[in-house]
């Protein structure tokens, strides 16, 4: 393992991008991108949405709103959820209604895998639940989590088998569903990161969580085990993670202000 002192200079916040091992610094090296599918993705835009069909973006028409997620069944049916609690549908792939989900707390998190089945996850332990294209949204049953636990990430292998990131109380939180969000069983074995941000899985058993202290978490047997990999500085916050395929995959990590003392680690 070679060890790369952090530039002296470099900006106050900068994003690092992980590509099969190699740590490429936003600024200093570029790779092409590889963009998730609509079904998996999530985004953030104050008071908009967008759509593309390759490169350009247009600007949609969506209720007024933080809006910090998004998820899409198909081409037309969608959800997106942002903080306060809010949430809008569309069923056309360009225009949103508002529907009330019940909560004021903020939704970090939605997945939309049908016209009618959908879900959102956030602040104070939410985890919400539709079957009927957000018109009711009912409250699954979860196991007893840390006081002031919360939910940054919800991801689907398929219709039945699930994942919430999140923590609270300086413990990290993940729950598998393996009927569909109706029950929740707690994970554990992710350490020492006192949080979790995002999960995905390239089948039942191989799967994927990132946490704080640039920590990203794996397993081969569906969550039973994990075995951890420090990928950035013990400040970094592993936001994000994705696969293209078992062996490709990417991660982005946010690192605050750096200090000379900082370092990374090639693996």
């Amino acid at each position: 393992m070679k060890t790369k002192k952090m530039f002296n200079k470099i900006t106050r916040y900068f994003f690092s991008s992980i590509l099969l091992g190699t740590i490429v610094f936003s600024g200093c090296t570029k790779k092409k991108d590889k963009l998730p599918e609509p079904s998996s993705s999530q985004a953030g835009n104050q008071e908009s949405t967008f759509r593309t069909s390759g490169f350009t973006w247009t600007k949609q028409t969506s209720p007024t709103a933080n809006w910090l997620s998004c998820s899409y069944a198909d081409l037309n049916n969608g959800l997106i959820a942002g903080t306060g609690g809010a949430a809008a549908i569309t069923t056309d792939g360009t225009n949103y209604t508002s529907v009330s989900t019940g909560t004021t707390n903020d939704l970090y998190a939605c997945y939309f895998p049908s016209s009618s089945t959908g879900f959102v996850a956030g602040n104070n332990a939410t985890f919400l639940k539709t079957t009927d294209g957000g018109a009711s949204w009912t409250s699954p049953t979860l196991p007893t989590l840390p006081t002031g636990a919360g939910f940054r990430g919800l991801y689907f292998l398929d219709s039945d088998v699930g994942y919430l990131t999140g923590g609270g109380g300086g413990v990290n939180v993940v729950l598998k569903t393996t009927d569909g969000g109706t029950s929740w069983t707690k994970l554990t074995g992710i350490s020492p990161s006192t949080a979790t941000y995002s999960a995905f899985f390239v089948d039942a058993n191989n799967g994927y969580v990132t946490g704080n202290s640039g920590y990203i978490y794996k397993t081969t047997n569906g969550g039973t085990t994990w075995s951890a990999t420090q990928i950035a500085s013990s400040r970094a916050v592993v936001n994000s993670v994705y696969f293209t395929s078992s062996s490709v995959g990417y991660a982005a990590a946010f690192i605050g202000a750096p200090s000379s003392s900082d370092s990374l680690t090639t693996l």
